[in-house]
């Protein structure tokens, strides 16, 4: 057998995580400049490369090339797109990929999103728009498609750490020994993809590398059948780090459950903790064109003949989130904007048992679910536009995963991202937190990087060993935390009712009326970098004892008020037993009526309506009935929205600092 071939670290995955991951490294922590040798000449440049591995095909070269992106509506629809918050920013900032002087940026190739217009099954026919204020996020979310974010980042490699970083594609990775060389190294097995393909001349599709189906596929092959007898395409690597950054395919945290499970020295074992789907949803995307926007002067003509252009249809503005669901939430669609140009990407979300929820279905069934249920916007997608939405197959999102107990296998081996923590789109944390994982390790590299030498023979070293148990120490409570957090905001039925419903009618009423006391709702705090995902789940299980605290006291004074009134009642009246409560029954039920209908619309409903919270930042696909206009109440939730307990109770640091709070 050859001898293995040595990269310094491995990336395995190619996605927005695995290449702000190679560039972290090759910037900042394992290609430092070599010192000078004896005769003061410069440092071999023949130096190992880290490599990147992926099984897909290369991205587009050319993010500018607007042809990739938009045009036709298979185009438009072929990438989906994902928004950038404040978690995701801050990791491309600070790797100087987000919005640096150069105009080759992240930034630039964005659409932001400054609001949201929604329709509810209530809401009047012009929905509910919403224009987000600095309070409601400090961050305005920036959209863009998936796939360009890859291919700026894969040519921010090639142009400035080609002599770094070299990127592989069409290429499996399988571990081999986690433990190489007495724990200093991993062994791994590379082949390229179109070794698996009849087709000997292209590489695997993404729809054959990941098909979609009920579960979703996390492993492509047995690799364990691959040798490299008789196959050229097939050769070994060892490398000093492995980052496994491949998302819901997750070959590297497969191979390491597989390797524990058949470790019996092993007692607390890693593993992937799968949820079921019991609120399973499928989608098809649907491309939409907007109107030109309006002039300024048209937009308050606009205003004054009730929000109608002069052609009678919606004034459509191209920097919203546009947002519908039906009664019973049959029917759920969500449009982002793909550009700045006016071009919208829609996700219509179906139950899975939806006769139109698969491929080859009636175009004209399919137009008039559109027209019943979604008519605002029928006159922005045309007969063949529908029709190709009914041949198109359906979607489906990805299933709640994270693993445990540890991030790490052996000292030299790491999770981040997706196939650390899996959760469903729909409060933008899957991309965000997997860009600020690669935010974190390279904190926690810069931790354990110390110099040797002085002067000129002066070189950085790294700890790699100890830096990876320090990242999986940190990160493994974050991911657990996100997915089951995430999944309690999906659960269906009476579970959603007491996980998602009820807490944020409750945390809406208190942060609003004890803003200094109460945080706002756990989505809200979920899109605050200034907390980790931990720190949010401690914070809301103490909102959550507070809140019950208070409304237990509530109850008891009521009911201890009520006896005391009754037995009053009987003393005044001389009523005892039957006659004595029949009668608080009557007067019960005249005041439940002259509640419900005076008291509650009157002073009830306004009360709340001003003490209320109203930012749940929520994302259209989970949405709540909310029809209440933004308030700009700068004392609404207290500073920044944290409470007094905050700093006393769990130490959570209210900047976006460096170095997280302490738990």
């Amino acid at each position: 057998r050859p001898t293995p071939k040595p990269a310094p670290a491995i990336v395995c995955g190619g996605g927005p995580a695995g290449l702000l991951t190679a560039i972290m490294l090759a910037q900042k922590l394992l290609l430092l400049p070599q010192p000078l040798d004896d005769d003061q000449n410069p440092p071999n440049t023949q130096n190992p490369k880290i490599h990147v591995y992926d099984r897909l095909p290369a991205p587009p070269p050319d993010p500018d090339d607007e042809s990739q992106w938009t045009g036709s509506d298979d185009v438009l629809t072929k990438y989906y797109l994902i928004g950038l918050g404040g978690r995701g920013q801050a990791a491309l900032k600070e790797f100087g990929v987000w919005d640096d002087d150069d105009d080759d940026q992240v930034r630039n190739r964005c659409t932001p999103v400054v609001g949201r217009r929604n329709w509810e099954p209530d809401s009047p026919p012009e929905g509910v728009q919403r224009i987000f204020t600095d309070e409601d996020k400090k961050t305005t979310a920036q959209v863009l498609p998936r796939d360009k974010l890859v291919s700026i980042l894969h040519r921010c490699i090639v142009q400035d750490y080609a002599d770094q970083i070299e990127l592989y594609y069409g290429r499996e990775l399988q571990p081999l020994d986690f433990e190489y060389q007495g724990q200093e190294q991993v062994l791994v097995q590379v082949y390229e993809t179109k070794s698996l393909s009849h087709d000997k001349d292209n590489l695997l599709s993404p729809s054959q590398v990941k098909v979609a189906t009920e579960e979703p596929v996390e492993t492509l092959v047995d690799p364990s059948s691959m040798t490299l007898d008789g196959c050229p395409e097939i050769q070994q690597v060892t490398t000093d780090l492995l980052v496994a950054a491949d998302g819901t395919v997750r070959t590297i945290a497969n191979a390491m459950e597989a390797a524990d499970r058949e470790n019996p020295h092993v007692m607390d074992k890693f593993r992937v903790v799968r949820y079921p789907d019991d609120n399973q949803r499928v989608y098809k995307t649907i491309p939409l064109q907007f109107p030109s926007q309006p002039s300024l002067e048209q937009q308050e003509q606009q205003q004054r003949n009730n929000d109608k252009d002069q052609h009678g249809s919606m004034d459509w503005r191209w920097d919203v989130n546009y947002s519908a669901r039906t009664a019973g939430s049959e029917i759920t669609f969500d449009a982002l904007p793909a550009n700045r140009q006016g071009q919208y990407c829609g996700v219509l979300l179906l139950k899975k048992d939806h006769p139109l929820a698969q491929a080859n279905t009636d175009p004209g069934a399919l137009r008039q679910l559109l027209q019943d249920h979604l008519p605002q916007f029928n006159t922005l997608w045309n007969d063949d536009t529908v029709a190709a939405v009914a041949r198109k197959p359906v979607s489906y999102l990805p299933a709640f995963r994270y693993v445990a107990p540890r991030l790490h296998q052996g000292s030299r081996t790491l999770l981040l991202g997706d196939c650390a923590h899996t959760v469903k789109p729909y409060f933008g944390l899957g991309a965000n937190s997997a860009l600020e994982d690669v935010q974190i390790l390279g904190r926690v590299l810069d931790q354990h990087t110390h110099a040797n030498g002085r002067g000129r023979g002066r070189r950085h070293c790294i700890d790699l060993t100890t830096a990876v148990r320090e990242y999986s120490k940190r990160q493994a409570g974050e991911a657990a935390a996100l997915v089951r957090m995430s999944r309690d905001l999906d659960r269906p039925g009476v579970w959603g009712a007491f996980t998602f419903v009820i807490p944020l009618i409750l945390d809406s009423i208190f942060s609003g009326l004890l803003p200094n006391v109460f945080t706002p709702n756990v989505i809200a705090m979920l899109q605050r970098p200034e907390y980790t995902f931990t720190q949010v789940a401690e914070r809301k299980r103490l909102d959550r004892t507070g809140q019950l605290l208070l409304i237990g006291t509530g109850l008891t004074v009521v009911t201890t008020l009520v006896n005391i009134a009754v037995g009053a009642l009987g003393d005044w009246t001389g009523l005892q037993g039957v006659e004595l409560w029949l009668t608080v029954g009557i007067g019960g039920g005249l005041f439940v009526v002259v509640t419900q209908n005076i008291v509650m619309p009157l002073v009830v409903e306004p009360f709340l309506q001003r003490i209320s919270s109203p930012r749940t930042d929520l994302t259209p696909l989970r949405y709540i009935s909310k029809d209440r206009k933004s308030l700009k109440r700068e004392d609404e939730v207290g500073a920044n929205g944290e409470s007094w307990l905050v700093p006393k109770l769990l130490k959570f640091d209210n900047q976006q600092n460096k170095e997280r709070a302490p738990k």
